[in-house]
């Protein structure tokens, strides 16, 4: 079959936030849109509706001004500990005192961050923050995408270095390890959870991924979850599965080069920048070698900077399109580069220092609802990610005050949603 170049087709990973930037784009939103709604929602206390686990009767400061100090903190330069938090808000306490969150000169200490981060309930943390505003982005997303689009999750665990004890202490502990989730067709973490010290990624993942609908989800992760149980899970969800197969599934991974060894001439040639993938669609009656529904056996061989070889990997699937999948694998480490780098070089999240595993889930719940603030700021401004960095790290509040007006104003999501449905034919990927 001859070689063909990648060209935008009808069945496609959506890439929601670039559909969203470029309808705002459009819409040419201004501020009088957003008067009414700038008045009408009081920013600074956004975290009001986070539960509130202590004595009404023995607390100096509010939940949510706690909460969002150290949010602005996360925002303004990342947070490496509770003493960085403490020592932020009292050297910027003029700042806090005009926003109402200070008063009387007083100003909470470390122990105070520490101890609400230890005992606020993740789950709580994550519906009021990062799921009230991933539910708005699908709420557009959901304009543009129609049957044959396709939404990108992926998972991986992420090692947080600073909640460990060393070995030559009293109580050494290894690192804690989180376990993330990350819609990148959004741009949005969507779960994190530590992952429990006398088990591993794969059971967790699994549970979680137990209680989801997953139709129209390309669901991508690394060669240890290339499970058949996780495969089972995703398959009987309606969700598509793409694994890599390494040295453990070693029957797979020879069975898989075998095959497309005798089978060149019937493979579908593709090619996407600097990677070549051969995919070949399996007979009907194959066995699937326990993998639920596996349909499609994929290569590929990328080259990448100075290497003289290209590097081959090779890929499972239970889906049918070819072109779909061969997209998901080329974004497969978006969460890596898009999300885990970020969090660890712009919010200092690798440095931080906590053994407390509660501490470590809404620590990471808030750099999620951080980076998701600077993609949306970096969709709806038109900057490039590096600007608009540099302009939430310098301006947090009037930021955060931004997007939640254009959230908040039905005239700014109406024209939104108008030209969301102009450009719903636009190349998504």
């Amino acid at each position: 079959m001859p070689r063909t170049k990648q060209k935008a087709k009808d069945n496609q990973v959506i890439n929601g936030l670039f559909i969203i930037s470029e309808s705002f784009k459009r819409a040419g939103v201004s501020d009088d849109d957003l008067l009414d709604t700038l008045h009408s929602i009081d920013f600074v206390h956004y975290f009001d509706n986070v539960r509130d686990f202590r004595n009404v009767d023995m607390i100096t400061y509010k939940l949510s001004d706690l909460l969002m100090m150290a949010f602005l903190t996360i925002l303004a330069n990342g947070v490496n500990s509770f003493w960085g938090i403490a020592d932020h808000v009292r050297i910027c306490h003029e700042k806090y005192e005009k926003y109402g969150l200070l008063k009387d000169g007083h100003y909470p200490s470390h122990d105070t961050f520490r101890r609400v981060f230890s005992l606020i309930s993740p789950q709580n943390l994550y519906e009021q923050t990062v799921q009230v505003f991933y539910d708005f982005l699908q709420s557009l997303e959901d304009l543009a995408s129609g049957r044959t689009t396709y939404k990108q999750w992926m998972f991986d665990g992420k090692e947080v270095r600073g909640s460990g004890r060393r070995e030559d202490c009293k109580n050494p502990k290894k690192n804690a390890n989180v376990m993330n989730v990350y819609d990148s067709s959004l741009q949005t973490c969507i779960h994190s959870e530590v992952i429990p010290d006398k088990t591993n990624e794969i059971p967790t993942i699994q549970d979680f991924l137990r209680g989801l609908n997953l139709k129209n989800v390309i669901l991508t992760a690394d060669a240890l979850h290339c499970q058949k149980e996780t495969a089972s899970i995703i398959a009987e969800k309606k969700g598509i599965y793409v694994f890599p197969v390494k040295d453990n599934q070693k029957l797979l991974h020879g069975e898989i080069i075998a095959l497309l060894g005798k089978s060149s001439a019937k493979t579908q040639k593709i090619e996407m920048g600097k990677r070549r993938f051969e995919a070949l669609m399996l007979p009907k009656r194959y066995a699937c070698d326990g993998f639920t529904g596996m349909k499609m056996f994929i290569k590929m061989e990328s080259v990448a900077h100075s290497e003289k070889k290209p590097t081959t990997m090779y890929f499972i699937t239970n889906g049918k399109d070819a072109n779909v999948v061969c997209q998901a694998i080329a974004n497969r480490w978006d969460i890596e580069n898009g999300l885990h780098k970020e969090k660890d070089t712009f919010l200092n999240e690798d440095r931080f220092r906590s053994a407390e595993k509660n501490t470590i889930n809404c620590l990471a719940i808030m750099n999620n609802f951080a980076m998701q603030i600077v993609r949306i700021y970096q969709s709806i401004s038109g900057l490039e990610l590096r600007e608009a960095k540099i302009y939430v790290r310098n301006y947090p509040m009037e930021t955060f005050q931004k997007i939640a007006s254009i959230m908040g104003s039905e005239k700014a999501k109406a024209k939104i949603a108008t030209e969301m449905k102009k450009i719903k034919k636009l190349r998504l990927n």
